[in-house]
């Protein structure tokens, strides 16, 4: 989070910092947001301008990966929607736990089975591309949005 908080970029998820007590580190503040891409669209909280919010969410990854980073983890689920009057229904990229530097080896976190392409024992390096696929995925799943375990 410190990597983006120096490079941030408007469909990020704000970071705030972290938060102490007793010199432990007890809390990551982030910005607010109550409703992932899958449960707004599931729910029927708001409608989506699919254009736009993939137009917005490809200049988020972009972004990333001009940082020499790739999320490795996109699906519905790693997207809150700001349905903010100021925002009206864009995406706000979450849960960078399977980010790294492109080229560098990934953890256990590394992606959604049903989000990415292949075989997850297969999905062992941070790359650009596992971000391109998934873009095209969700861009497609926004067509027509399943609800089961997707």
């Amino acid at each position: 989070m410190e990597v983006l908080s120096a490079h941030p970029h408007p469909y990020f998820i704000q970071y705030h910092g972290c938060r102490f007590q007793r010199g432990y580190l007890t809390g990551i503040l982030l910005g607010r947001h109550p409703h992932d891409l899958k449960n707004y669209l599931s729910r029927g909280v708001g409608n989506i301008d699919k254009k736009a919010f993939m137009d917005a969410l490809e200049s988020a990854i972009y972004h990333l990966h001009s940082l020499g980073w790739a999320h490795n983890d996109l699906n519905p689920t790693h997207l809150l929607v700001d349905d903010s009057k100021a925002c009206g229904g864009m995406p706000v990229l979450i849960n960078f736990g399977s980010a790294g530097k492109i080229g560098s080896l990934l953890g256990t976190s590394r992606g959604t089975s049903g989000w990415i392409e292949g075989r997850i024992e297969d999905y062992t390096t941070s790359k650009k591309e596992h971000d391109i696929f998934a873009l095209e995925k969700i861009r497609f799943w926004l067509d027509n949005p399943t609800f089961g375990d997707d």
